[in-house]
């Protein structure tokens, strides 16, 4: 079946036809966001003009969104590479030819960016539901998420079928969390707050992504981690690789006890030790960004901070495929300048037992297991030989103790999920 091409730029989110081309007033939008749970997020929007007036000027940000102010939405920011069968929507019973939404109902479902809720019916006048926005938001981001970051929320299972991948990959890159109670409530109307809040975490500034519109087969299924929850779960994390002898080493350990874990490598490393840096991917590990010079962030202006850890990004994914979606500073150094920059969350660790100082097997071996936890993050280094040589006796001494080894996506997914710019130390 045949991808179907878009660039999507995002411009404005007029949501009423009758509005579209009406003035941008940023000290309107301002004062609709002050009392607004998500005011920064909004706040930037605003400032570029991307969440301009939806209705009379006024952003109402509490509103439910409509499906056809979605498909308006998604039709404004939208630009088809070919034009969109004029006569699709002819089939929607409840579309009207004379509607202003007629033309942008067309082209969206079209696309395949959305579907009508039955062969027949569009939903004209029904609300948008989150599980429906989060197939929505997946078809039209998917080439930027990482599809193996996968998180599980409590109520996934009370989702419809088709929306639990979509769900899941989301949560798990980050884009949507669960409520308190760590549910999602799928089938509950999204607010336009809400929906700008994820279109921010997707794109947080306004720029062109060209998309393939995911066919059905391409759609994520839903992977269930119910294997995990209530078992101990412990987290090996390396930093400073990718190394070509001491990182080979360790996904032989890995590979033989049937262990995961996570690499946090050096972007400057990677071009030269590309095959190496794949192989953690092609052996199931969890790949993220520990930056590309190693410098200290909190010495670095935003700019650089920002640049620095997408160059790391860049080259990961230029050897592996894959964008990493977690972030270790260098040295563990952060402040809120730094937390206020990043896009990713921040994952420090719970069990260091400095194997950079001692460069000593046994007395890694010994830190690690004597203070070993359910939900702990291990900092270890895989451009030491000692590491490599601790790390078979660890898992194999942990695993007796009753351990799982899961990447850090994985223990993210089980227990509760993580945000951009939050710290993290460990995971009960």
């Amino acid at each position: 079946m045949k991808k179907i091409c878009a660039t999507i730029m995002l411009i404005a989110l007029c949501l009423n036809p009758a509005v579209a081309s009406a003035a941008y007033d940023a000290g309107h939008a301002e004062k609709q966001i002050t009392n607004h749970s998500n005011t920064e997020t909004t706040r930037k929007w605003a400032q570029n003009g991307i969440s301009s007036t939806f209705v009379s000027n006024s952003l109402r940000l509490n509103d439910n969104l409509l499906r056809e102010e979605a498909a308006h939405l998604l039709s404004s920011i939208i630009h088809y590479e070919t034009q969109p069968e004029s006569n699709r929507a002819l089939k929607f019973i409840d579309v009207d030819p004379h509607s202003p939404y007629y033309e942008c109902v067309t082209a969206v479902t079209s696309t395949g960016v959305m579907n009508g809720i039955t062969e027949n019916i569009f939903g004209m006048g029904q609300h948008l539901t989150r599980e429906q926005a989060a197939v929505i938001l997946y078809r039209v981001f998917s080439t930027q998420l990482e599809k193996d970051s996968r998180a599980e929320l409590g109520d996934i299972l009370g989702s419809s079928e088709w929306a639990r991948g979509s769900i899941s990959v989301l949560a798990g890159n980050g884009i949507v969390f669960g409520n308190t109670d760590g549910n999602y409530m799928p089938h509950n109307p999204v607010t336009r707050k809400d929906f700008i809040t994820l279109l921010y975490r997707l794109m947080p500034q306004p720029h062109k992504i060209t998309v393939n519109v995911p066919t059905l087969a391409e759609m994520p299924e839903y992977v269930s981690l119910a294997h995990l929850h209530g078992k101990k779960l412990i987290a090996l994390t390396y930093d400073d690789g990718p190394n070509r002898i001491n990182t080979a080493l360790i996904l032989d350990s890995l590979k033989k006890y049937d262990a995961k874990a996570t690499f946090f490598m050096i972007g400057s490393k990677v071009p030269s030790q590309a095959e190496i840096a794949k192989r953690v991917v092609d052996e199931g590990h969890q790949i993220a960004n520990h930056t590309f010079s190693h410098k200290a962030l909190p010495s670095l202006s935003p700019a650089d901070i920002q640049t620095d850890i997408n160059h790391a990004s860049n080259a990961i994914e230029r050897a592996t495929g894959v964008r990493p979606t977690l972030l270790r500073p260098p040295y563990g150094s952060h402040n809120a300048k730094v937390r206020d920059t990043v896009d990713m969350p921040i994952m420090l660790w719970s069990i260091d037992p400095r194997d950079w100082s001692s460069q000593n097997a046994d007395a890694i071996f010994r830190n690690v297991t004597s203070q070993a936890r359910d939900g702990d993050i291990i900092l270890l280094h895989d451009n030491i030989g000692a590491t490599a040589r601790a790390t078979p006796r660890i898992i194999e001494k942990l695993q007796q103790d009753g351990f799982i080894f899961v990447t850090l996506d994985e223990l993210i997914a089980v227990r509760g999920g993580a945000e951009a710019g939050k710290v993290y130390y460990r995971f009960r």
